[in-house]
């Protein structure tokens, strides 16, 4: 792609603005919680020994999603742990705002981005086929083994009526989302886009997991669910953080205060920073929250909380050894005035989210 070109899409979609944010990973439940894990866990570090080869699960606590009000659990008493943790974190992220709510729900779309979706429900609906033949099968699990199954959810609890979207991609679904809601709210299809990525732990993923993952090496594997509430930035002076997406080859030169990316053992492209970012700190959040198929959404999760907390203590990665930090102690970085976070797929094609204030 031509620096020409790179400018003149940066022009037709100008950034949005963060109205909401929620999350859940096994972290917690909610961007303070997950703030005060992440300081909590991070200051630990040091003291931990290096991970040792294998797959390492870190999964979101059952008591996390079933332990609720009577009248949220009636009404996803049907509802699976991938379908649970999209609306949980969908919910958190929906602000009580009247002025929101008094333009109506027609206004808000929704994306969601996952590389296997609700694939539990998948494989238990496939074992009703095998054990029971295709007449007696569960019409729920298959009605709940299908991508749009937490849109379905989210759009039921929240009213929402506006135009809905799912994205599959196993790196870099969220920068597409981000992409097509910047597409929305500039073209005024929507005046608000709720964004999420979501993704769960299975046996059958991490059976396969183990399988393929390289001799020696170590994998965290993470799930959870991250969503944003984004809305045009003139319309909403009071949003602190704006963020844009960039899905395609650039050659524009960018400069950051912090770049996220993480180190996977799957990709051998991973450890590669994008050619046209220079950079304060590089860090990744990939270790303590745990890596899949939507890790640039938990990344970027991370630099929100980043942002939002000076004080936050995290890793500073060698370049040289990616999975190494220059420090064993973490330390805050202090103010950040822009993050982003990215994965590399190819030596000039780098997925990116750019987090910057909103002035």
């Amino acid at each position: 792609m031509s620096e020409s070109t790179s400018t003149s899409l940066r022009d037709t979609l100008p950034a949005v603005a963060i109205l909401g944010a929620g999350a859940v990973t096994h972290l917690g439940r909610g961007l303070a919680e997950i703030a005060s894990q992440l300081s909590h866990e991070n200051s630990l570090a040091h003291t931990q020994p290096a991970a040792g080869p294998g797959v390492t699960p870190k999964a979101v606590d059952d008591a996390l999603l079933f332990d609720h009000d009577p009248k949220l659990n009636r009404k996803l008493r049907r509802a699976d742990r991938h379908v649970r943790m999209s609306c949980f974190a969908a919910l958190d992220a929906w602000p009580e705002m009247d002025a929101l709510n008094s333009m109506g729900n027609n206004n808000v779309g929704m994306i969601i981005a996952s590389g296997f979706g609700p694939h539990q429900r998948g494989f238990r609906f496939l074992d009703g086929l095998l054990d029971h033949g295709d007449q007696a099968a569960s019409p729920t699990d298959f009605s709940h083994s299908v991508h749009g199954s937490a849109s379905a959810y989210i759009s039921g609890l929240l009213e929402l009526r506006g135009p809905t979207f799912s994205i599959t991609d196993f790196r870099a679904g969220f920068a597409q989302a981000v992409q097509l809601a910047q597409c929305w709210i500039q073209q005024h299809i929507c005046e608000q886009v709720l964004v999420g990525a979501t993704e769960e732990l299975g046996a059958v993923l991490l059976s396969v997991a183990r399988q393929c993952l390289p001799p020696g090496t170590h994998y965290n594997a993470g799930e959870g669910s991250v969503f944003l509430l984004l809305g045009n930035c003139q319309n909403n002076p009071q949003a602190s953080l704006k963020i844009e997406a960039s899905s395609q080859m650039t050659c524009e030169l960018q400069n950051v205060d912090l770049l996220v990316g993480q180190d996977n053992a799957y990709l051998q492209q991973a450890n590669t920073t994008p050619a046209h970012v220079t950079f304060k700190t590089h860090t990744s959040f990939a270790d303590a929250m745990g890596d899949n198929a939507s890790t640039l959404a938990f990344e970027t999760l991370g630099s929100i909380l980043a942002m939002n907390n000076p004080a936050l203590p995290i890793h500073r990665l060698n370049l040289n050894s990616p999975n190494v930090p220059t420090s064993t102690r973490p330390a805050p970085v202090g103010n950040i005035n822009s993050a982003m976070s990215y994965v590399s797929l190819a030596p000039m094609h780098s997925p990116s989210l750019l987090l910057t204030r909103n002035s």
